[in-house]
């Protein structure tokens, strides 16, 4: 069952495309703090992660911009965007909503509003 608030929350859904399969190490080394940093943030409500077509997902439905805002300021989440700038290239997409969307229709989003890096 998706996330649903009473109230408008925040939708983060980013996507990663390594480089290189070279750079899979410390993809890796990174993107599992992150997570596990993520899960236990103040305000995130759902936080999810997957692969598709050789792209590396997250889904993440926090309780308010500010609560996104304090994780990806955080220490390991900012270690990490310096790591993956390098490493891969990625589009990011957020925004207030009531509804986290599926994982198919944060791909959507993400292929047609995504902002693009790296």
């Amino acid at each position: 069952m998706r996330p649903i608030l009473l109230w408008m929350g925040y939708v983060s859904i980013t996507g990663l495309r390594l480089r290189s399969a070279f750079y899979a190490p410390v993809f890796w080394l990174h993107a599992v703090p992150s997570f596990r940093a993520a899960e236990k943030a103040a305000g995130a409500l759902s936080v999810e992660a997957w692969q598709a077509g050789g792209v590396q997902y997250t889904l993440t439905f926090w309780d308010s911009f500010a609560k996104t805002r304090a994780y990806v300021r955080s220490p390991v989440h900012a270690k990490a965007v310096r790591v993956f700038d390098k490493i891969a290239t990625g589009q990011t997409y957020g925004y207030a909503d009531t509804v986290l969307p599926s994982r198919s229709e944060a791909q959507k989003l993400l292929a047609k509003k995504g902002r693009s890096y790296g």
